[in-house]
């Protein structure tokens, strides 16, 4: 089990492969996305990990991938989604408030769902989201697959 990024991750499993070591390599989000599997190249193949949901056929999603392309010529990286939402269920909060009162914000942030790239989301009494989670991934043939 590895903790920490990409790059380093990426030499790992290298290193890992050459020297013919017989074991899973799982990571958790800090290799997710396409720089883990550019740098570890055919290395990469095999490899488990954790991370958000997929949620690219959500159609927030997909307009938001294509406003990103345009404006920056790249795809929006693994986090880009829940920055997004994160901003997303402030923002709602502050407004269904009128206020940017931390009280009056987290009653409206616990009374209100929205709709967000991620999919709906709320929140629970304690303040965790509620609609969001985690997945794990296996990279086949040079891609993360969502398998489960």
């Amino acid at each position: 089990m590895w903790g920490g990024y990409h790059s380093d991750a990426s030499k790992i499993v290298q290193l890992l492969v050459k020297k013919r070591v017989k074991t899973t390599f799982f990571g958790g989000d800090g290799i997710i996305g396409d720089n883990f599997v550019t740098l570890a190249g055919k290395y990469s193949d095999g490899v488990y990990a954790t991370g958000p949901d997929d949620t690219s056929s959500n159609p927030l999603n997909k307009a938001l991938v294509v406003k990103h392309q345009k404006k920056y010529g790249e795809d929006p990286g693994t986090f880009f989604f829940s920055g997004y939402a994160c901003v997303q269920a402030l923002a709602n909060a502050a407004e269904k408030a009128g206020s940017l009162d931390y009280d009056k914000m987290k009653k409206a942030l616990l009374s209100e769902s929205f709709e967000s790239p991620l999919g709906k989301i709320s929140f629970d009494e304690r303040g965790d989201v509620k609609g969001v989670g985690f997945s794990a991934y296996k990279v086949v043939d040079g891609a993360y697959k969502q398998i489960n």
